[in-house]
């Protein structure tokens, strides 16, 4: 069983461990390299069904992404204040252009830098003359998110080997690895059921513990859809 649905629903989710992150090791930015106000694959997320991405905040607490760099918010620019939209520019503290806001959820702010589609925490972000700003460059923000992206598919990498138990993103038992094929993981589940995954679905949470980037209300949604017949 091969479910398209629940691997973007899965994208929608990834983006929330890394934004937490990203919350826990943001630090107070320099002022005096601030502009103005001194500042602190997720591209189908956008699209996820039945509002996925809203969800995101069901994703397990603590995996193993970490802090892109983008500093906190500097005192007297309350992130809670800053209207952040979709569609809006994002300036580095070197007064050059990031990118635009690709997402906006209660838990995380998606940045499309043109390279990478970045989740940030809300209070990365600060308020200047130019529009929304954050504390750290576009070159710095995506080399080390492409350097923690790549740390993360090597985690997985070495997680996925035959019997290795697998957990959901709210800490449910999913199942054990059965085979790898490819960019494809086939997970072994209650009684003969295989699932089929994207290998882009999974992380390594700081436990150790692989899992799938989607909860098991949200498999088995699409589980149910995948096997319910098709309307005439």
């Amino acid at each position: 069983m091969n479910l398209a649905k629940l691997a973007t629903a899965a994208a929608a989710l990834a983006l929330v461990p890394f934004a937490a992150q990203a919350q826990d090791a943001a630090v107070a930015p320099d002022a005096a390299t601030a502009p103005d106000a001194a500042t602190g694959s997720a591209a189908d997320a956008a699209q996820a069904p039945d509002g996925a991405a809203a969800s995101a905040g069901d994703a397990a607490p603590g995996a193993s992404a970490a802090a892109p760099g983008a500093s906190a918010a500097a005192p007297g620019a309350s992130a809670g204040a800053i209207d952040i939209t979709q569609g809006a520019s994002v300036t580095g503290n070197d007064g050059n252009p990031i990118g635009t806001v690709m997402q906006v959820t209660p838990q995380a702010v998606v940045v499309d830098t043109g390279v990478n589609q970045i989740p940030l925490p809300r209070d990365a972000f600060a308020q200047g003359d130019a529009g929304l700003t954050l504390n750290i460059t576009k070159t710095e923000l995506d080399t080390s998110y492409s350097q923690q992206m790549a740390a993360l598919e090597a985690q997985v990498s070495e997680k996925l080997v035959t019997g290795t138990p697998v957990m959901t993103a709210d800490s449910q038992p999913l199942g054990t690895v059965d085979t790898v094929q490819g960019e494809n993981v086939v997970l072994a589940m209650t009684g003969d059921e295989k699932l089929t995954l994207g290998k882009d679905v999974f992380a390594v949470d700081s436990n150790g513990t692989l899992m799938v980037r989607a909860t098991k209300a949200q498999i088995d949604q699409a589980m149910a859809g995948s096997t319910a017949p098709a309307q005439s």
